[in-house]
């Protein structure tokens, strides 16, 4: 004989064993605080639910609200978060701290999706709230699908350039010209950006700055050239290097410095460099973006341009629960201020010749 199945506590038996109403409990557990329910009440809510066992149903509030209680958090790719890139951790710390005293939870869209399609409906499936996209590329199909959709969606770092959105970034340009100019006084006259197929709008944005202080500094535009280099992954680190130098010339002539857009290229530029008998800043300088702690845990530590990445996941999150809650007058691109820490990576052209 088969045994009667339990009784499923509602949100109702709470209410009558608390002595409340139903939507006293409901703004309890809604965990957000709300000076119409004094404090013994809530206690006496929160005391019934734990004696009746209740637990509340994600899916029947979502039909009552209309709202999942969760917003998404979608890489450029699954690999994004687990190779032990700072860059994505310090963001997702970020979006973190923007959503934990709102009782909020994020949804990290992880899988190796077959295509863009497939990961569209898991987002706009009711799962989530709201998207922030990370590093996507230009004329992503999802971004663009998203927007289509008028689903709240947030970037970060790249977004697309001719539709109006949402999006949080650092002031590229900015970063750029101070990594070119802090290369040039220090005597530096090859500057080489590392570049791989056609640039990013970030990319294209410090490559503005960097040619602005070149020609600040009145030296020729070919002092500063994007230097084309092939794919770099985790076993062809020393064959890369290698490969680098060569595209270099001769590099001995003129003090030579390179600027990369991740510390990935950079970090692994400089050690491999060891490897070949050659060294930073002797034989080259380096100067990076994003200044976390792979630039200075570094060896040699990296010259870098630090983005306030913690404070742009906090106003990414900040500004797509602006739009999940309908507010008005929700910035659009917003930009926050970058500086450049210099480390052992750069020197003193002159003073090193002392």
């Amino acid at each position: 004989m088969s045994q009667p199945k339990p009784k499923q506590i509602r949100g109702a038996d709470v209410a009558r064993e608390a002595g409340v109403s139903q939507s006293s409990v409901s703004l309890v557990l809604s965990g957000r605080p709300d000076t119409r329910i004094p404090e013994e009440t809530r206690q006496r809510v929160l005391e019934a639910v734990e004696r009746l066992g209740y637990r509340r149903n994600s899916a029947a509030r979502s039909l009552v609200t209309g709202k999942s209680g969760r917003i998404g958090v979608v890489p450029s790719h699954p690999n994004s978060f687990t190779n032990r890139d700072y860059y994505y951790g310090a963001l997702l710390a970020g979006i973190m701290g923007g959503v934990i005293d709102r009782n909020l939870n994020v949804l990290l869209h992880s899988s190796g999706y077959p295509d863009w399609k497939v990961l569209f409906e898991d987002v706009t499936n009711g799962s989530v709230d709201g998207v922030i996209l990370i590093g996507r590329d230009a004329g992503d199909p999802l971004s663009l699908a998203l927007l289509k959709a008028a689903f709240p969606v947030v970037f970060i770092s790249c977004y697309p350039e001719n539709l109006p959105c949402h999006a949080i970034d650092c002031d590229n340009e900015e970063g750029g010209y101070l990594a070119a100019k802090h290369l040039l006084e220090s005597g530096y006259r090859r500057l080489r950006v590392l570049s791989k197929g056609s640039p990013t709008l970030f990319n294209r944005e410090r490559q503005a700055g960097m040619k602005r202080a070149v020609s600040e500094a009145n030296l020729p535009p070919e002092t500063l050239t994007l230097l084309e280099v092939p794919d770099l992954n985790e076993s062809n680190g020393r064959e890369w290097t290698s490969s680098v130098i060569l595209l270099l010339g001769d590099y001995s002539s003129v003090p030579t410095a390179l600027l990369t857009g991740d510390e990935w290229h950079a970090t692994r530029f400089a050690k491999f460099l060891s490897e070949l008998g050659l060294s930073v800043p002797e034989d080259f300088a380096i100067v990076s973006f994003n200044s976390t702690e792979a630039s200075a845990l570094c060896c040699p530590p990296l010259t870098s341009v630090r983005q306030p990445l913690y404070k742009i996941g906090t106003l990414a999150c900040k500004t797509l629960l602006g739009l999940i809650e309908g507010e008005k007058g929700v910035p659009q691109v917003q930009r926050l201020s970058v500086r450049l820490d210099v480390r052992a990576s750069t020197r003193n052209v002159e003073e090193g010749k002392r």
